[in-house]
């Protein structure tokens, strides 16, 4: 199934199948309003309630990614482009 993706006001939600496992996964990101309006870490919120930053390539560990409000979709996208793309490249070597 396709990768499908949601934008709301304060949120971008991803669907999709995880290649590794087949399971449909759902990720809902956001990025927190600041007093300065400067961009902030881009969160999820997981299943213990918690609020974990998010880093490159939509990734745990890594460079951890920044947006506002605006801009998180266009670095949401850009994200999961590079995530894909080294998704393809293991799953190549496999």
């Amino acid at each position: 199934m396709k990768t499908k993706i949601t934008v709301d006001s304060n949120n971008v939600t991803v669907e999709r199948d995880d290649p590794f496992y087949g399971e449909r996964t759902r990720t809902t990101y956001f990025a927190p309003h600041t007093s300065s309006g400067q961009a902030g870490y881009v969160r999820i919120r997981d299943n213990a309630g918690h609020y974990p930053q998010v880093c490159e390539r939509l990734e745990s560990t890594g460079g951890t990614l920044m947006a506002t409000p605006e801009s998180l979709p266009r670095v949401i996208r850009r994200e999961l482009r590079r995530r894909v793309a080294a998704e393809r490249r293991e799953l190549d070597r496999s």
